[in-house]
């Protein structure tokens, strides 16, 4: 997908034009999972936002969702039949997609995200990870991450952008990285991971395979869901909501330091 410059109709969108949009996105794939009794809950940042600001971080500008692998493969397949302005991107249907989770796009608008330091044009969007089902042993556990995590670390490496506050022999060394690691691989390395995380149907134990140490779940830690409010909205949320935060991020109670308080996102969105 290549950017182009965006029309004289189009300009560039605030934080809050932004965010409302977002919103829009979730609250049709609310409307269309209660539709469809597909299952989805608010995960990363977005579930500590709800559960300790009742919406968005204050200084965050996206929204995650989760669900379980069998609904997350029936709403990739199911709802881009169901809206004309929302479409669900991922590496099972967009052949140069770089991401092994999955995005659902505003149509009505453009938003480009720095890829190895070229801009990929998307819409606005909230991001969707599967959540995958693991081996009970820690073991097997070892054996499934390492078969996957190179192709991770390579793929993580490609998403990497040089940046104005990054030293200049980093930058450079991203640089040669963008260089060394072709497109074609990398959108290669996605649909393998995406494969592998699919190796196991059911067990105990879920993961995102995001962050090997401390994205692993019990099942009844997500299921069944309860609801909690993110920005005067009712949304899904994990049933021990507690402990998935706190194997996500510790204490969450406790604010970063005011020096982190910044979105960690590279884009430029534009509306009409």
């Amino acid at each position: 997908m290549k950017s182009d410059v965006p029309s004289s109709v189009y300009r560039k969108a605030s934080i809050t034009e932004i965010r409302n949009h977002q919103l829009g996105i979730l609250e049709t794939v609310h409307e269309f999972c209660e539709q469809q009794h597909i299952e989805y809950f608010l995960f990363f940042g977005t579930l500590l936002g709800a559960v300790r600001h009742k919406g968005y971080i204050p200084w965050d500008d996206d929204i995650d969702i989760a669900m379980l692998r069998p609904d997350y493969q029936r709403f990739l397949k199911e709802f881009n039949s169901y809206s004309e302005r929302y479409k669900v991107l991922s590496c099972q249907n967009i052949i140069d997609f770089p991401y092994v989770f999955s995005k659902v796009v505003d149509k009505n608008t453009i938003l480009y995200e720095m890829v190895a330091g070229k801009n990929y044009l998307l819409g606005i969007n909230i991001d969707l990870f599967p959540l995958d089902y693991l081996p009970g042993s820690i073991n097997e556990q070892n054996r499934l991450m390492k078969r996957i995590e190179k192709k991770m670390l390579c793929i993580e490496l490609f998403r990497l952008s040089p940046r104005i506050n990054r030293p200049w022999y980093k930058n450079a060394l991203v640089s040669a990285l963008n260089l060394y690691f072709h497109n074609d691989y990398i959108y290669r390395c996605c649909k393998e991971v995406d494969h592998a995380m699919q190796l196991y149907t059911n067990s105990q134990y879920v993961g995102t395979y995001i962050d090997r140490e401390k994205e692993i779940f019990e099942v009844g830690d997500i299921l069944p869901r309860g609801m909690k409010t993110f920005e005067h909205r009712q949304f899904y949320v994990p049933r021990k909501y507690d402990v998935v935060l706190r194997t996500l991020y510790g204490d969450y109670n406790i604010l970063p330091p005011l020096s982190e308080r910044e979105t960690h996102h590279s884009y430029y969105a534009y509306v009409l």
